[in-house]
């Protein structure tokens, strides 16, 4: 995708970015009139998170492992102390705790949507592999996240999302309003 088709909103990197990430996408599609459900807040965002996967360990990946084997692959390769699958949720139940491939199936199951993961490159957005589809491609419906690995402020080498936002769902609304969404939804992500 063209950097041009997608408007790249900046989220605090605190280690909730993901969640963030999501919730500033559901304001921005509530506040355009591509939502009409009440968005939770990043705190229920993860709790409903975490309650998914618990009640979905067994649910295949498109790799072929059950959400419980990926939790388990990464208990295996992890330097943050967890050492089991019931560990992994009551870690992942905590604020500031990354969030990645896996809270990317559970999102998507919540929400009923896509999630499209895209990196920058050669002015350019390409997918990463990264994200989840569940239905049929559909930009006016999909959730568009950036993601990242390098500088985030203060912290250097962290994986980091933010929100793309298709220019295409907003392009009846004027620049002015886009600009102030992307200050508002800076300014929500700064006290989440």
């Amino acid at each position: 995708m063209d950097r041009v088709d997608l408007h790249h909103i900046k989220v605090k990197g605190d280690g909730d970015c993901f969640f963030n990430s999501i919730l500033g996408y559901l304001k921005i599609d509530k506040e355009y009139g591509h939502l009409d459900q009440k968005t939770p807040g990043v705190r229920q965002l993860r709790t409903d998170c975490v309650r998914w996967l618990k009640r979905n360990l067994d649910f295949k990946t498109p790799s072929g492992l059950t959400l419980r084997e990926e939790i388990e692959d990464f208990v295996n390769d992890n330097d943050k102390g967890v050492k089991s699958v019931s560990e992994y949720l009551k870690y992942m139940d905590k604020s500031s705790r990354y969030a990645g491939q896996i809270e990317i199936y559970a999102i998507a199951h919540i929400l009923n949507r896509n999630i499209r993961t895209f990196i920058e490159k050669d002015g350019r957005y390409s997918n990463v592999g990264l994200g989840y589809e569940i239905k049929k491609k559909d930009l006016m419906d999909d959730i568009h996240l950036h993601h990242n690995l390098g500088n985030i402020g203060n912290i250097v080498g962290v994986h980091h999302f933010e929100i793309l936002y298709p220019g295409e769902k907003a392009k009846y609304v004027s620049g002015e309003k886009i600009k102030s969404l992307k200050k508002r939804t800076s300014k929500l992500s700064q006290i989440q």
